[in-house]
């Protein structure tokens, strides 16, 4: 369960169209991920990579902290169809 639920949130979490669709009026509640992408085309910003690297940065960092509370879950998530006997 902890296995699906892990993939099911990666998933949402870096989903751009959709939340890019929903969102494209209101830039206050763009995800990370859609205001990473916007920073990549705009203005000044777009050769600004260690602003776009500092992003990168902080929008792993929800999705690194949920893999390692989950990463025993998930490991024995994964291994438990592959183990023949």
């Amino acid at each position: 369960m902890s296995t699906i639920i892990l993939l099911t949130f990666r998933t949402a979490w870096s989903d751009y169209l959709l939340l890019y669709v929903f969102t494209i009026s209101r830039r206050s509640m763009w995800t990370p991920v859609v205001g990473l992408v916007n920073l990549k085309s705009v203005g000044e910003s777009a050769s600004s990579w260690n602003l776009m690297f500092a992003g990168i940065g902080i929008s792993i960092l929800p999705m690194t902290i949920v893999y390692l509370i989950l990463n025993k879950f998930f490991i024995a998530g994964l291994t438990e169809g592959a183990v023949k006997g």
